[in-house]
């Protein structure tokens, strides 16, 4: 085998643009790629892929189009991938093209965009006033959306409050109405809920 595969061991980040550019295809055959940031990073070096048809790689590989994928295990399903691709330089230049744009999608900003999206669309659709909640950029705790308002409280009068899904009980001790909602806030084990609409 070490006179047809060179294996290079650890290859320290700096360098793997270099060993992406050098290569024609890059292939993916293990079964447990949760999000497959090598596949990734090879699809953005506009390489095609070959890989398992398994777990995340479901999601980065389409047929036909950046590359193929096989059963685990199949291993002449594999090397006729590899050989489709190899024999054919614009079958490479085109699946490689499509691999950058797929690369694309998962562009950290777009993804962060996608989050926050999410959530505005889940804050609409709740029973929650939309007005009420403010959602930062960048979301640093995901979950957690914060808005300045004072809280009544026997004994204390707090300057801020935070809305969050596990607002702790220590905090809120003694809390029977906020200025927020207008029913009362109700204790649980996991934290605090407020039932009805929100000022």
């Amino acid at each position: 085998m070490r006179e047809h595969v060179h294996f290079l061991g650890f290859v320290p980040d700096e360098q793997l643009p270099t060993v992406y550019a050098a290569a024609d295809v890059f292939t993916m055959p293990g079964v447990a790629e949760l999000q497959s940031i090598a596949t990734l990073e090879a699809m953005a070096s506009g390489l095609p892929v070959v890989a398992a048809n398994a777990v995340a790689l479901l999601q980065l590989v389409i047929p036909g189009e950046n590359g193929f994928l096989f059963t685990s295990g199949d291993i002449a399903g594999l090397a006729d991938a590899l050989r489709r691709i190899l024999i054919s330089d614009e079958l490479r230049v085109s699946m490689g093209a499509a691999s950058r744009g797929i690369a694309d999608t998962h562009d950290e900003n777009r993804t962060l965009s996608r989050f926050e999206e999410i959530y505005r669309q889940v804050v609409t659709r709740s029973r929650i006033c939309p007005s009420v909640l403010e959602i930062h950029r960048p979301l640093s705790a995901f979950g957690v959306f914060r808005r300045s308002a004072a809280v009544d409280a026997p004994g204390a009068q707090w300057s801020e409050g935070v809305l969050a899904p596990f607002w702790p009980i220590d905090k809120l001790a003694g809390v029977r109405r906020s200025r927020w909602c207008r029913s009362k806030i109700i204790r649980s084990r996991r934290g605090v809920e407020c039932s009805g609409r929100f000022d």
